[in-house]
């Protein structure tokens, strides 16, 4: 689909499929159907939302969830459940069926939360029948959500498996798209300021993430900003300068800019598994910037000074003279007298 960034080196559901369904090569993703076993993962794992489920829309989850609570008196909690599974009705929840329960993220159990529903719970592979024993998944999305009500002073206990009478309404909030892909950091940002709270969360289960930048390891060749699909990562450049900026609400975690950069293993990004509403709220911040070397004869862009003295760092003392002609001429003048 055009709303997939595989051309840009975007792998996340190659990277999230537990059967292996996905592969990317060359900017291109294949998808075998005979291995799949339709969990979901990529559907809630794609950046673009480039990936859906047409029995599962964030829409029809949304008019799902609102219905639930409308109709009752606030007391019912809503319960996802395996649409593979066989489970009896719950005294005191509402179902909403998922083609698995590993594909929920924790922040969609937080929306019912602040949305005005009792409780919220994930029933696992294990607890519902579902043949694909994924319960490692739901359960860290649990234990996500009750890390951030406990740090929003709420009941943690308003998130669970389902087991045992809803707690109550604790909140109602008006949440635009709470399960549309990008959502998580909306859904954060509500609860946070309904409970007058201010959220910095490190957990391996976050849907959203913030993206660090080592400046002396960075060379500024934008290739992080290229490949992040969500474009929280950009690149900004005015002709004689560069930066990388970040809007951490736009982050959802996906990890893609790690495996884009070239200076990884010296440590120039890493991503951080965080819920921050100060970050989240802060909006498009610079992580790294430098100048860009110019073309004495031309005028033009050559490259960042950063990328070409990592280059003169490669290839050593024997090449100086080499690096110095490189970082004076474009590739038009090379060559010229």
């Amino acid at each position: 689909r055009s709303m997939c960034a595989a051309a840009d080196g975007c792998r996340a559901c190659a990277d999230i499929c537990p059967q292996g369904a996905y592969s990317w090569q060359a900017g291109k993703i294949t998808f075998n159907k005979d291995i799949c076993e339709p969990c979901g993962r990529c559907v809630t794992g794609c950046p673009t939302a480039a990936i859906s489920n047409p029995a599962a829309t964030p829409q029809m989850l949304e008019a799902q969830v609102r219905s639930h609570i409308s109709q009752t008196s606030g007391a019912a909690g809503i319960r996802f459940v395996c649409s593979r599974g066989d489970l009896p009705q719950e005294a005191g929840w509402l179902d909403v069926e998922v083609p698995c329960t590993s594909m929920v993220p924790g922040t969609w159990l937080l929306a019912c939360i602040a949305m005005g529903a009792g409780g919220a719970a994930l029933v696992t592979c294990t607890g519902s029948g579902c043949p694909l024993r994924l319960d490692e998944h739901a359960l860290a999305s649990i234990e996500f959500a009750r890390t951030i009500l406990t740090s929003c002073d709420l009941a943690p206990d308003a998130v669970g498996t389902g087991r045992g009478e809803p707690l109550g309404p604790v909140a109602s909030i008006d949440l635009a798209d709470p399960f549309a892909v990008g959502g998580a950091a909306s859904v954060l940002l509500a609860l946070a300021s309904v409970t007058g709270t201010s959220l910095d969360v490190v957990h391996d289960a976050s849907p959203v993430g913030v993206v660090e930048i080592n400046d002396t390891a960075c060379t500024l060749c934008a290739q992080c900003a290229t490949t992040c699909p969500t474009n929280a990562l950009q690149n900004a450049y005015d002709g004689e300068s560069i930066a990388i900026t970040f809007d951490a609400a736009a982050c959802v975690n996906c990890r893609q800019c790690l495996a884009a950069c070239p200076e990884l293993a010296r440590g120039a990004i890493a991503v951080v598994s965080r819920a921050n509403t100060a970050g989240l709220g802060a909006g498009r911040q610079t992580l790294n910037e430098g100048v860009v070397l110019m073309c004495e004869i031309c005028g033009k862009p050559i490259a960042p000074d950063t990328m070409m003295n990592r280059i003169s760092d490669i290839l050593g003392e024997e090449f100086e003279a080499t690096m110095r002609y490189l970082s004076g001429r474009c590739l038009d003048c090379r060559g010229q007298g």
